[in-house]
């Protein structure tokens, strides 16, 4: 009687402490698990998932955070599947949809991410161009910094005259492993009045002339005079 007792128990607790899974006909269980078990879950729903999940990403009725998941699990649930799904998304009108299937894009189809970023460099919103930079950031190829280099002087990415926050952004990639090409831009976005251009650009200019500017006592300011009037002289860009 006392181990059919304790068997008992035992099948209790278990049945408390164990998480339950989602059922059949709850999707949204899923979505609210922790990250790293969401996808998991929806996996092992077996291939059904898919639809499910595309028709909550593309319901409007529903939170821009409940849609933002779904894009990003039903990509993962079936990458290849997903791939004209995600190309179709990126041509949404709303902008959470475009950065959500660039993310997924990311996850599931490098490759095809970076072409779908040099696309959404030019859209309507800012926080989509900005996902776009990050996206090409990581690894840019010649053709891309010259893409990037042309980015950062459009008319968009500025505001009543002043930069975006795109812009730094861009600099800093392109300061990231700069082409001795690339020094003019540089030199220009340095004679800039904007202090948040400065940075990315003298250390890029470092790196490509092999020289530092100032000490560690120097100003921006000294730092910026000293690398403008050696590059005047030195290089004959100015």
């Amino acid at each position: 009687m006392l181990t059919t007792t304790l068997f008992l128990c035992t099948q209790a607790w278990s049945a408390l402490t164990t998480p339950l899974a989602p059922s059949n006909d709850s999707i949204m269980e899923i979505l609210a698990l922790p990250e790293a078990n969401r996808l998991a879950v929806a996996k092992a729903r077996g291939p059904a998932i898919y639809e499910e999940l595309r028709t909550l990403a593309n319901d409007p009725d529903r939170s821009l955070q409940t849609r933002w998941k779904a894009l990003i699990i039903m990509a993962q649930s079936d990458p290849d599947r997903a791939l004209k799904d995600l190309q179709a998304a990126s041509r949404s009108k709303e902008w959470f949809i475009k950065n959500a299937a660039l993310m997924a894009m990311q996850l599931t189809h490098p490759t095809e991410a970076r072409t779908m970023a040099k696309t959404l460099l030019t859209d309507k919103a800012l926080i989509v161009r900005s996902a776009a930079v990050k996206v090409l950031e990581a690894s840019l190829a010649h053709e891309e910094r010259q893409v990037l280099w042309t980015e950062l002087q459009q008319p968009y990415n500025f505001h009543k005259g002043k930069s975006l926050w795109v812009r730094p952004q861009i600099l800093n990639a392109l300061a990231e492993k700069p082409e001795s090409t690339d020094l003019k831009g540089f030199v220009a976005a340095l004679h800039e009045k904007e202090p948040q251009m400065h940075v990315a650009a003298l250390i890029a200019i470092e790196k490509i002339t092999g020289r530092k500017f100032g000490s560690k006592k120097s100003t921006m300011g000294q730092k910026r005079n000293l690398a403008l009037d050696f590059v005047a002289k030195g290089s004959g860009v100015y």
